[in-house]
C-alpha cells in the first residue's frame, strides 16, 4: 500500500496492484496503481529490449551498469520518437480537420448557389410556360385569320378600332 499525505486526514492508504515479472532472468515484484496486466506489458517490453540487445556481442561484453544504461537510453529514444510521431499525427489531424471545415464551407456555399439556381430555374420555367401560352394564343389567332374566320376578323377589327380612337 502506498501512503499519501493529505491535509485533512493525515495519511490514507491507496491500494496498489502487484505483479511478479521476469527481466534478464531475474524475478521482480512490481507494484503500482495500474493494472497487473499493464505492469506485465511494461516488463515484457523491457525484456524484449534486453533480449534484442543481448544478441549483440558488443552489448554482452559491457558491464551490467553499462548494459542498463544502454537499455535506458534506447528505451528513452523509443519514447521520444513515439512522442514525435504522435505530435506529427496530431498536426496531420489538425490539418485534416481544417481541410474538412473548408470543404464543409464549400459544400454549404454550393448548396446555397444550387438553391438560388433552382429558384431562378423555377421562375424561368414559369415565364416560359406563360410565354408558351401566349404564343399558342397568338398562333391560334393567326390560324383563324388565315382561315378567314369572321368572328376573329370582327374581334381584330374591334381591337384595331379601339386603338385608333385612343390615338
Amino acid at each position: 500500500m502506498q501512503r499519501i499525505n493529505t491535509k485533512e486526514s493525515g495519511y490514507i492508504q491507496m491500494e496498489q496492484n502487484r505483479t511478479n515479472i521476469m527481466i534478464a532472468g531475474k524475478s521482480y515484484q512490481l507494484a503500482g496503481q495500474e493494472s497487473g496486466e499493464y505492469l506485465s506489458r511494461l516488463a515484457e517490453y523491457i525484456e524484449g529490449k534486453y533480449q534484442e540487445f543481448s544478441q549483440e556481442v558488443s552489448f554482452r561484453s559491457q558491464s551490467v551498469d553499462k548494459q542498463q544504461l544502454l537499455l535506458q537510453i534506447n528505451i528513452a529514444d523509443d519514447y521520444f520518437k513515439s512522442k514525435e510521431q504522435i505530435s506529427a499525427y496530431v498536426r496531420q489531424c489538425a490539418e485534416k480537420d481544417a481541410e474538412i471545415r473548408e470543404l464543409e464551407q464549400k459544400i454549404a456555399d454550393m448548396k446555397t448557389r444550387y438553391d438560388t439556381v433552382q429558384n431562378e430555374m423555377k421562375k424561368l420555367q414559369g415565364a416560359y410556360q406563360q410565354m408558351k401560352g401566349q404564343l399558342a394564343q397568338y398562333e391560334r389567332g393567326n390560324e383563324l385569320r388565315r382561315q378567314g374566320n369572321p368572328v376573329s376578323q370582327n374581334r381584330n377589327q374591334q381591337e384595331n378600332d379601339g386603338k385608333q380612337t385612343e390615338a
